[in-house]
């Protein structure tokens, strides 16, 4: 139960107040129309209510933005659409001993999701709500709050079954304020330290929205609160209680079920009587009121299959019993939610998606992420024959991606063919004897360290397999950690002569190396570059096009890595063992270590790069694979033929762009009208670099209030098909929804010829991200969430960042493609933004 805190006793005798005097105040509450007593329903009513919703479609984007884009200064755009919304709201977690993430019901969400939360408050920044010396102070704050802020209605909070000092326990346990996260008002007086997207601007006494600002249009964390507003039924509900037997049971008198149906109510109606300040000159007559219920039931066997979507699991289940121990029961469960902890299904995409390949066969050298060498590390240990794989290389569901897959059956017996589903775990060659982890504040391994291993490697050479004493673990710098500034003599041969020792190791062992990383390409780029320019004694660019088109391994290289890499080239390529003056240095007979000279040191910075080894000014630099036959890009990239012509690429779709090199030779269609009004064609949006991904901050001017009108227009030009669409920019505003199916049908020309396209916008993370969400939505069968996924996964350290209309409008297209609507849009939305939150706090 939440109240437990010492501090919060006098709080908690409220709670748990005779049978007697909570009738009285329900009697009470009846009389008063502001709050609401709530009802009970039962799973069946619930189904019957989630069903309504999901078969409603949604309102068009002209009725819900600009509405959904900002703070809530007018009322929501209520329609007989929204008439048929539900929020499902959580009041606790599952109790003592049960895993905390299970037992959701479907599109449920929490009241962090729905409630401004105390660490958003800059007034009382001094006071931590998790040090229980001070949560007396922050009790004392927060019924200041309600008493001032909420005026009657949380007068008449002591009217109902729970007293106010109960109502400031309950804020306190969650980590809020008693306020919904879309009140502007609440957030002008608490939380004056503007985030992106919160600017508000005070006209006497209203306040004027800023969703013109341009982020404003990804406010994703708003829009759990927004449906809140929209629904016309909101569930409370909790799995709180059970019986020795494990059987749970609920009804709707559950007291903390009801302290949070009251709070929704309260901070919902401060937020409607603040409408009648906004701009809209809106009435109490215009509210909708919505109906709170609360769930009742006496057995999880009520509860559809499609309404308890994560049954309440025990902690047991997260043991992992497999072969390889990856996987548990509640991972499969946790799997199969696709409402829940976006994260985690992150993870598993990345996983696959740069597992462990094996990038030259020669030198025996291997790449791959953080869980493949914990793989491979339960192999060595728990002496696992690789033969065991050879039973799933035919399983159907074996490929480089988890959103195709169906549910998984986690019942015991499973959890091994599980294992091998969610992960790749390809068969090694050959035995590893050294693991090398690039990670960021590393230092480069001493010589003395890397003679070490290859002495070690070369004494165990004649051995089947390798003792723990005889596998080495080393360190190397991250990608985007070695600057130019930095190089010297001795940097330069520790780089070298770590190219060196992981072929020799091939060369004079039977073992091989393994480079891995965290996600299985950021940290370990520069290493895996700087090694295949040595050992194939090729270009910075060729490597590039060959690890890319050949080896199809990803990597991603930070400006200040091509950099370095253009000018070290020469010299790494100088030492190649591909070149026959340096055979003697790799005959078994010499170890000695490789040495720079002074005057090849000073060579390396006369170098003048070729201007097709220029990456520099490409982020990445190759735009992203994201399918076989297509490819997400920045205009930097479609500016650059010679390289689309390298991958292959024949087909170019520009999304609001211009290509400076193209003279169009025809061109037809046109698909909406002329423009409402001109816009400044300088919406070029900015680029903040961090050193785990790429995020974009848009620092365009103020936005147009009515969408521009697009227009599309096909020709050919030296080689390339193009299909541009004119007039489309990435304000919030400008729909792409009417273009959408044109431009789907454009790259499906292209996928049944056999070629490429590369769509591209600016930076290649909003307009031409939504196109490519929607042809994967298309080619794999998926929905919106699934497709965001894999896109995002798969444009590698560059974050898309499609706005919120941009989503809407596919959520849109896929009702319109007859795809039933297994996530909701705040659930959409939810997930983005628990994606996103670690790149914008």
């Amino acid at each position: 139960m939440p109240y437990t805190d010492p501090l919060l006793k006098r709080f908690n005798n409220h709670v748990d107040e005779p049978q007697a005097d909570q009738n009285k105040r329900k009697a009470l509450a009846r009389t008063n129309s502001s709050i609401l007593v709530p009802a009970s329903i039962t799973p069946e009513m619930l189904s019957l209510l989630l069903q309504r919703h999901q078969e409603t479609p949604l309102p068009e984007c002209a009725t819900m933005f600009p509405w959904l884009h900002h703070y809530s200064t007018m009322a929501p755009p209520y329609s007989v659409k929204t008439s048929n919304f539900v929020t499902v709201i959580r009041s606790q977690t599952v109790a003592k001993g049960w895993i905390g993430n299970t037992g959701l019901l479907k599109n449920s969400v929490d009241p962090q999701d729905v409630f401004i939360s105390w660490e958003e408050q800059t007034q009382f920044k001094y006071l931590d709500i998790k040090n229980d010396k001070q949560k007396w102070e922050i009790a004392i704050l927060i019924k200041d709050m309600l008493l001032k802020d909420l005026g009657q209605d949380a007068e008449n909070i002591n009217q109902e079954t729970y007293s106010l000092e109960a109502m400031v326990a309950l804020c306190i346990t969650y980590g809020i304020l008693p306020f919904l996260k879309t009140d502007p008002y609440a957030r002008r007086k608490y939380c004056e330290k503007r985030q992106v997207g919160s600017s508000l601007r005070s006209n006497g006494n209203n306040i004027t929205d800023g969703w013109k600002h341009a982020g404003a249009f990804r406010r994703f964390d708003l829009q759990v609160a927004k449906m809140v507003e929209l629904s016309s039924n909101i569930i409370v509900y909790c799995f709180n209680s059970y019986n020795e037997q494990h059987s749970f049971q609920h009804n709707h008198d559950c007291k903390i079920c009801n302290l949070l149906a009251i709070l929704v109510q309260v901070a919902q109606r401060s937020l409607q009587k603040n409408y009648l300040k906004g701009e809209n000159n809106a009435t109490e007559s215009q509210f909708i009121f919505p109906s709170i219920s609360i769930m009742d039931y006496t057995s999880l066997n009520e509860f559809p299959k499609d309404v308890l979507i994560t049954p309440p699991m025990l902690e047991k289940y997260t043991e992992r019993k497999s072969a390889l121990k990856l996987t548990s029961p509640y991972d499969i469960v946790s799997f199969n939610n696709w409402d829940k902890d976006a994260l985690y299904h992150e993870r598993l995409e990345v996983a696959k998606t740069s597992s462990s390949t094996c990038v030259d066969a020669e030198s025996s050298l291997w790449c791959g992420n953080l869980t493949d060498y914990e793989i491979y590390r339960v192999f060595q240990k728990d002496g696992i024959d690789t033969s065991v794989l050879q039973n799933y290389n035919n399983n159907p569901l074996l490929n480089n991606t988890t959103v195709t897959l169906p549910e998984l059956d986690y019942h015991e017996g499973k959890s091994s063919s599980n294992d091998f589903i969610l992960f790749n775990i390809p068969e090694l060659e050959v035995p590893i004897c050294l693991f090398m982890k690039c990670t960021e504040n590393a230092m480069l391994p001493s010589l003395e360290k890397l003679w070490n291993v290859l002495t070690t490697a070369l004494q165990a050479r004649n051995e089947a397999s390798l003792e723990a004493g005889q596998i080495h673990y080393l360190t190397f710098p991250s990608s985007g950690s070695i600057g130019l500034g930095t190089l010297n003599i001795n940097l330069i041969e520790l780089i070298l002569n770590t190219c060196y020792l992981i072929y020799q190791i091939s060369q004079m062992t039977k073992f091989g190396t393994f480079l891995y990383c965290p996600d299985g390409y950021t940290d370990t780029s520069f290493l895996l570059v700087a090694y295949l320019i040595f050992v194939w004694d090729l270009s910075l660019e060729d490597v590039l096009y060959k690890l890319h088109l050949e080896r199809k391994r990803p990597f991603f290289l930070f400006n200040v890595d091509l950099q370095v890499l253009g000018h070290l080239q020469t010299l790494l390529r100088e030492y190649s063992p591909k070149r026959s003056q340096n055979h003697e240095n790799y005959s078994s007979n010499a170890i000695e270590p490789l040495r720079v000279s002074p005057e090849m040191f000073s060579s390396i910075f006369l170098i003048k790069l070729p201007k097709s080894s220029d990456f520099s000014k490409l982020n990445g630099p190759l735009p992203s694979k994201i399918l076989e036959h297509l490819y997400l890009g920045s205009l930097d990239h479609a500016q650059s033929p010679e390289l689309l012509k390298r991958l292959g690429i024949t087909h170019i779709v520009s999304v609001g762009e211009e290509l400076s090199w193209v003279i169009k030779s025809r061109s037809r269609g046109i698909s909406s009208p002329a423009p409402l009004k001109s816009v400044a064609n300088n919406n070029r949006v900015g680029s903040s670099t961090l050193r785990r991904a790429t995020m974009v901050a848009n620092t365009s001017p103020p936005v147009p209030t009515e969408p521009t009108g697009s227009s599309y227009e096909v020709f050919t030009h030296d080689g390339f098909k193009v299909c541009r669409i004119n007039n489309l920019q990435d304000n919030g505003c400008d729909p792409l929804l009417n273009q959408l199916n044109m431009l789907l049908a454009f790259i499906d020309e292209c996928y049944n010829s056999g070629g490429k396209v590369l769509v591209h916008c600016m930076v290649g993370v909003s307009r031409s991200a939504t196109v490519c969400i929607a042809e994967c939505m298309k080619r794999l069968q998926c929905d919106v969430l699934k497709a965001y996924l894999y896109v995002r996964v798969r444009r590698l350290n560059v974050i898309i960042q499609p706005n919120l209309m941009f989503m809407y409008e596919l959520l849109k297209w896929q009702e319109i493609q007859g795809i039933s609507k297994r996530i909701d849009w705040h659930i959409l939305c939810r997930s983005i933004a628990e994606l996103n939150a670690k790149y914008t706090t």
